[in-house]
């Protein structure tokens, strides 16, 4: 995860370690060369957890693929928002990188949810009385929710690669990631519980957290300190600080406002 925030090349992506992963993926191999992979469907003699497993194993090979892409976006980004024109040669790099990385995550996707070895989520009514959400989303387990969150924060930071690409105003991606930044925050209430829960939720929170609005900034902060007793790496001191307040103070002043104090 280190890598994917520094934009430092992380050594999972390296040939040799490429090959081992993918020859712990049976027959989800394809070639490991070409970066390509095949899925196959469930056997008849196969179990789920050894089906989940190829799969698994092919979500830490593609996630090992996104520092790069960061890497170059935020270069992008930062000459953009300093009125410089990038170089289009890396505009281009960006669109190829972000775009077939994205297609091969679709790909991942589609393969773990058809073939069974993992169910889609359901939507249940909040039991928290300091959610901003009337429903959340619910998983078969948190740990299979963590996956999910994890590609839903795979799939904005390629999103938004591939919009920091676009000539002008245009963003075509924009309504996508705020449609998954929001599927990242109401998941929060089931995958985040338990002493694991910071540790399962602390990639896709911390993505998520770029595409919210100020109230939802505000209410994720506000959180952080609960997280922090069990996973230091999501302190609120982590996150970007708002109106020279933390999360916690903002969120304690609009309760004091909402209560007449």
């Amino acid at each position: 995860m280190n890598c994917i925030f520094s934009g430092k090349d992380c050594f999972l992506d390296q040939p040799k370690w490429q090959k081992l992963s993918a020859s712990l993926s049976f027959d989800t191999a394809g070639d490991v060369r070409r970066n390509e992979v095949t899925y196959e469907p469930l056997g008849p003699l196969e179990s789920l957890e050894s089906y989940w497993s190829r799969y698994h194993n092919i979500y830490y090979v593609l996630l090992s693929k996104v520092p790069p892409v960061t890497r170059v976006a935020y270069d992008i980004r930062e000459d953009r928002k300093h009125g410089i024109a990038p170089d289009p040669s890396q505009v281009e790099l960006l669109a190829q990188q972000a775009g077939r990385l994205r297609s091969e995550c679709l790909a991942w996707y589609d393969g773990v949810v058809s073939g069974g070895a993992i169910t889609p989520p359901v939507e249940v009514l909040s039991e928290d009385p300091n959610s901003p959400f009337v429903t959340i989303v619910k998983f078969s387990s948190p740990w299979i929710g963590s996956v999910y969150m994890g590609y839903w924060a795979t799939m904005l930071i390629l999103q938004e690669a591939l919009n920091e690409c676009q000539a002008g105003q245009e963003r075509p991606y924009d309504e996508g990631n705020q449609e998954l930044a929001r599927k990242i925050l109401r998941s929060l209430e089931h995958v985040g519980r338990g002493i694991m829960g910071p540790y399962r939720v602390g990639y896709a929170l911390r993505v998520a957290y770029e595409f919210a609005d100020l109230p939802l900034r505000i209410w994720v902060e506000s959180i952080l300190d609960e997280y922090t007793q069990q996973y230091a790496a999501l302190s609120p001191e982590t996150y970007p600080r708002l109106h020279g307040k933390s999360g916690p103070q903002l969120f304690r002043d609009a309760a004091g406002v909402r209560n007449g104090l």
